[in-house]
């Protein structure tokens, strides 16, 4: 099996991190590393990410999403540094979320917002014996 990168895959990778060097390292450099970032620069550095279409990367195109493979996302969200990662992947699990497990009348009132940045999400999912399985939680 061959697993070299195509060329497509390597120029989506070489975008990633263009847009990391000029849109999003600044930011991070105009801030301490050692304290949260102001709630304004982590929208503005979502939105930036939203779009690439990294916090709806699983969300299906016909519903706002970018319903991008698993090897694309992953392609380009390893190439974002990785307190950057993190806050991203909480959006884009919290927007999946919303979208698979919950009405059609609550994925027209929040996906917008989230899938676009505009509100910022977080996500956390555990419980005794279930783990990080959010289909098994019972609470």
């Amino acid at each position: 099996m061959d697993f070299r990168l195509s060329s497509d895959e390597r120029l989506l990778q070489e975008s990633v991190r263009r847009m990391v060097a000029r849109d999003i390292q600044p930011v991070l450099a105009a801030h301490s590393p050692d304290a949260p970032l102001p709630k304004e620069a982590m929208r503005g550095i979502l939105q930036v990410c939203a779009r690439q279409g990294l916090t709806g990367a699983r969300v299906p195109e016909a519903a706002g999403g970018a319903g991008l493979s698993t090897l694309t996302y992953g392609l380009m969200i390893e190439q974002l540094p990785p307190v950057v990662t993190l806050a991203v992947l909480a959006q884009e699990v919290t927007a999946t979320r919303i979208h698979f497990d919950s009405t059609p009348e609550q994925r027209a009132r929040l996906l917008p917002d989230l899938i676009a940045a505009r509100k910022i999400t977080c996500t956390g999912t555990t419980e005794p014996d279930v783990g990080s399985d959010p289909r098994g939680v019972k609470t």
